[in-house]
């Protein structure tokens, strides 16, 4: 077993709430006890001493009380969501019972943003071709490591009484934990604040956790600041600073660590980062992290610092059910990550078409914003990618980054609306992941190679 850190038994580590509340428990597996696991009630922390129990000082504000799993264990999932907590009341002893996974430092992450399901008819959509295509990929990539998931935010619409139930009773056939984020859309319409928490809490357990996948952390927060019906900021409050601040002490500063989240940091369509976020960034820089995140349906990669990565994956639902292809002319998908051998890489894979459908080419007069270009439509781009252009046989350099739409979706939501006004956020967006280049007018062909930062390569010819 990995261990987390080498402290002695029933160590407290961190407090920051003067009204706490002494509880205690064990963390076993088995029969055996588990030493060195990190325990927390969100702003406290203990760990587990060689006979596997710890004591906390909890907070009397604190919900719950649950364990950072560690390298080589999970949790139970078999209700549909890792129950990885246990919920404070007049119990004074509280003990957690892990599962036993493979050891080894291989894995597969399967990052899932907004099945935004509104009622029962977009769940049965969502339990088609996307919840079977989750499978498939558990089940091939089980084969040579450990798959986990993440559910990043908005798994209903508003409706939790309708879909969480419905939610939870499917996601059992998955065969691998899928742990959740609340999204915007996860809280209760008519509580404000911290309370508004209280149905997603109900049916998933804290909103701040984290878990040990191989030999990498992954951190969950909630960067929703919520107000009544509706009205949120993106953010953070001084709940997640407290979190992160206080679980890092346990963290080597090499830990590759995952932040899941439901809404950017950053996005080039807006000035600034959300609330607190520049604060956020400062507290984990130096050390390697990919932040993951849903929230804008539409697929976007950043490098905030030189250790600090975003990944913003388009949403599961495409336009909200109606398409299968995201408004930013993404199709729906998720992004998918791999450890192996100590080195990772990651590759955004389409619910409807193969891994090796990484782009689109829009053909000349085909777009309203570049109707003279021959564009390449590549989602997952980030800084590191190339995107060149042959003219019957010649290499013509690099193909232009530009603003557009893409007209796969435009024929999508056309055809749902057949010339009735679109509502205003399904309406085509544009977006930069986009390349134009401008063939010659005596152009016979056109190839476009695509090769991302670890050297996989995509080409597409067509004739003109």
């Amino acid at each position: 077993m990995r261990r987390i850190c080498t402290l002695f038994a029933c160590l407290v580590v961190f407090s920051g709430i003067a009204d706490a509340k002494k509880i205690s428990g064990t963390v076993s597996c088995g029969g055996e006890k588990l030493a060195g696991v990190v325990v927390s009630d969100g702003t406290s922390f203990a760990v587990t001493a060689r006979n596997g129990r710890y004591t906390l000082d909890a907070a009397d504000s604190a919900a719950f009380v649950f364990v950072v799993s560690p390298s080589g264990y999970t949790v139970d999932y078999s209700s549909g969501t890792p129950v990885f907590y246990k919920r404070l009341g007049l119990a004074k002893k509280y003990d957690f019972e892990l599962l036993k996974t493979r050891d080894g430092d291989d894995y597969t992450l399967l990052c899932i943003s907004d099945p935004q399901c509104r009622n029962k008819k977009q769940f049965q959509q969502f339990c088609s071709e996307p919840l079977q295509d989750i499978c498939a990929q558990v089940e091939k990539y089980s084969a040579d490591g450990l798959v986990a998931g993440l559910m990043l935010g908005d798994i209903g619409w508003d409706s939790f009484k309708i879909v969480n139930p419905l939610y939870k009773n499917v996601m059992p056939q998955v065969a691998a934990p899928v742990y959740p984020v609340i999204g915007n859309h996860d809280f209760d319409l008519a509580r404000k604040g911290r309370d508004a928490c209280k149905p997603y809490e109900d049916d998933f357990g804290p909103v701040n956790y984290a878990f040990w996948l191989g030999g990498d952390l992954v951190i969950v927060l909630k960067n929703i600041i919520y107000d009544t019906a509706k009205k949120y900021e993106e953010g953070y409050t001084d709940e997640e600073f407290a979190f992160v601040s206080g679980l890092l002490q346990f963290i080597p500063a090499d830990t590759h660590i995952y932040v899941a989240q439901h809404s950017p940091v950053h996005g080039w369509f807006r000035k600034d980062a959300i609330v607190r976020g520049e604060e956020m960034v400062a507290l984990l820089d130096g050390r390697p992290v990919d932040f993951v995140s849903g929230h804008t349906h539409i697929s976007n990669n950043y490098q905030i610092t030189e250790t600090i990565r975003e990944h913003n994956p388009a949403a599961i639902c495409g336009a909200w059910w109606f398409t299968t292809w995201d408004n930013d002319g993404t199709p729906r998908g998720y992004k998918i990550f791999r450890k192996r051998g100590g080195s990772l890489d990651w590759l955004y894979h389409p619910v409807d078409y193969d891994d090796d459908f990484q782009f689109e080419i829009i053909m000349p007069g085909h777009s309203l914003m570049n109707p003279s270009a021959l564009i390449a439509n590549v989602w997952d781009y980030d800084d590191s990618w190339s995107v060149v252009w042959y003219q019957d046989g010649v290499l013509k350099g690099d193909m232009v980054q530009m603003l557009d739409v893409s007209p796969t979706y435009v024929r999508q939501i056309n055809e749902v609306y057949e010339g009735k006004s679109i509502p205003g956020f399904r309406r085509p967006r544009w977006n930069w992941h986009y390349f134009t280049a401008k063939p010659s007018r005596n152009a016979k062909e056109v190839r476009v190679v695509v090769t991302d930062r670890f050297g996989r390569s995509w080409e597409k010819t067509v004739e003109l």
